[in-house]
């Protein structure tokens, strides 16, 4: 019996396929059924055209899309006018062929934009564009358990924006808003698009650092501690980050464990005077 879960490999191989890499992968698909389709004689093959206009709608975009209905509808012609008695009967399949696989695509494009809608409002923080916990969570387990395979570290950051709320009460709670925006935009700034920045919750947040030992996480964290240091002082916010970080080497913990103690290790910073960051290492 065939089961949705056998085709999430499939799917995850596709979606880390290039754009150029999806429509040569449709063009070859096109290629087959026209092939068989020119062996099948008078059969309608049409249908089956969905195949490869789906698959680089979906994985490529609704351009691509259209410029695979159009390789489609003339594959298509050409093999029904092999066969075809009657000379303006080909010209009409082609016709109604083309009109077929545009609305389909147009029909797609529109399912995959609703589908990415709700895809990031499961799984990213509205406000902010970072992970939210529950996707940040699943993100940590798959980096710890790749870790371990590797034997490469870790590190988890844990960053609390200080005086937050003293600008929500003197600016009002839209420029909270934007504080909480620019220090995401500033975290991203400074870090590799591999780390993954999550909101916990508030004006806490937690960063994600895949194969970076402790001197590595002190470089990264310096760059984020700059960075909301700038876009503070552009915009006169009296906001500082105190951060605590934890580094794994050898033992990884449960998500839950790690975040606490990267939680643990920002409130020595916090009650250190702020604006400070405090590291440590798991050791089990």
């Amino acid at each position: 019996m065939i089961r949705a879960e056998m085709f999430i490999p499939v799917s995850d191989w596709l979606s880390r396929r290039s754009k150029t890499g999806i429509f040569l992968l449709g063009c070859v698909i096109i290629a087959v059924l026209g092939f068989v389709d020119y062996l099948t004689g008078p059969f309608s093959f049409l249908i089956f055209y969905l195949i490869p206009v789906a698959l680089i709608t979906w994985f490529g975009d609704g351009r691509l899309g259209v410029v695979g209905a159009v390789l489609c509808s003339i594959t298509w012609f050409l093999d029904e006018a092999a066969s075809a008695k009657t000379p303006f009967i080909p010209y009409w399949d082609l016709a109604v062929s083309f009109s077929f696989l545009v609305l389909a695509v147009s029909a797609l494009s529109l399912l995959k934009a609703a589908f990415t809608q709700v895809k990031e409002f499961a799984l990213y923080d509205y406000l902010t564009k970072a992970a939210n916990t529950r996707f940040f969570a699943e993100i940590v387990q798959k980096e710890t358990d790749r870790a371990k395979r590797h034997k490469t570290p870790l590190s988890l950051v844990y960053l609390d924006i200080d005086n937050f709320k003293r600008v929500n009460d003197t600016r009002g709670h839209q420029e909270g808003d934007r504080v909480l925006q620019a220090v995401v935009e500033a975290c991203k700034r400074s870090i590799r698009k591999v780390d993954i920045p999550a909101r916990i919750g508030g004006d806490e947040f937690a960063i994600l650092l895949p194969e970076t030992d402790a001197a590595g996480s002190k470089i990264a964290v310096e760059r984020i501690r700059e960075n909301i240091r700038a876009v503070a002082e552009e915009h006169t916010w009296p906001v500082t980050a105190s951060i605590g970080v934890i580094t794994c080497g050898n033992a990884f913990p449960p998500f839950d464990e790690l975040l606490q103690q990267a939680d643990k290790l920002m409130y020595v910073s916090k009650n250190g005077g702020k604006n400070k960051a405090t590291y440590g290492v798991w050791d089990g």
